[in-house]
């Protein structure tokens, strides 16, 4: 696999697959689904996710095992809260 520096997710479960497909209205249900984050949402992304890790004593990114975000929309644009996290 090519080595790609960005946030991306791989979904391959055939209902997402089928959910998304219908969603979009195209006639094939694809294999699987790749995602890949532009640059300024991983920003954002990571900006919120150390605001979060701050209130709990970490400062640094690596001390954090897992980030779970909710995605709302304000006037059009993606407005990004944790949902869960988990540090080390």
């Amino acid at each position: 696999m090519i080595d790609v520096n960005r946030v991306y997710w791989v979904d391959d479960r055939p209902e997402s697959a089928s959910g998304i497909a219908e969603l979009l209205k195209i006639g094939v249900i694809p294999s699987m689904m790749v995602c890949f984050m532009p640059q300024q949402i991983e920003k954002d992304l990571l900006k919120v996710e150390m605001d979060y890790a701050k209130k709990y004593g970490v400062t640094k990114e690596e001390n954090i095992t897992n980030t779970q975000f909710a995605v709302s929309f304000r006037n059009g644009k993606p407005v990004f809260s944790v949902k869960s996290q988990t540090r080390k």
